[in-house]
This record gives C-alpha cells, structure tokens and sequence, in this order.
C-alpha cells in the first residue's frame, strides 16, 4: 500500500511541475493582435522595412516589444514592407 501513495505523489508533483513551467511559458508571449506601438517604433521599423533591412526591422520590433515571437515579428514587418510599396502604374497610350 505504501508504494500506491508513492506513485501518486509523484505523478501529482509531475503535474504540478508541467503546470507551473506551462504557465511559465505563455506568460513571456504577446499576442500581436493586442499591440499598442509607439508611433516612433512604428516609423523606424516602416522605414528599415522598405528599405529592404528586414532583419534589422524585425530586431528593433522585437527590441520595441519584449516578448513578440519571430514569426510575428516577421510577419508584421513583411506587411509594413509591402504596405509602403506602390505598384507601378501603367501609363496610358497616347497614340
């Protein structure tokens, strides 16, 4: 009986355990659909975007905002990169 008590100590620690580091994990991540930048961050990085230093962008982003993942990071900066590109518009003949 007392190896029963045992095993379920244990199993209960591991539990505990595995809950505490998963809470541990999502409290460090933002969820980038609830960001409020600073208007200077987000000029800087527009500007370092479509200036083709994407990897210099999304480090600032990601200096600017603790805890953005990379793939958000890049994700917004790719977006900021495009929005400031105008496609060429295509001349009208004049013949």
């Amino acid at each position: 009986m007392d190896a029963w008590i045992w095993i379920v100590l244990v199993i209960v620690l591991l539990v505990v355990v595995f809950l505490m580091t998963a809470r541990k994990a999502a409290i460090g991540k933002v969820n980038p659909t609830q960001l409020s930048l600073e208007p200077d961050l987000i000029e800087a990085v527009k500007a370092l975007a479509q200036s083709n230093q994407q990897i210099a962008a999304i480090k600032m982003l990601r200096d600017g905002v603790p805890g953005l993942g990379l793939a958000h990071a890049t994700n917004m900066v790719q977006r900021m990169a495009v929005q400031g590109k105008q496609p060429p518009t295509a001349k009208p003949d004049l013949n």
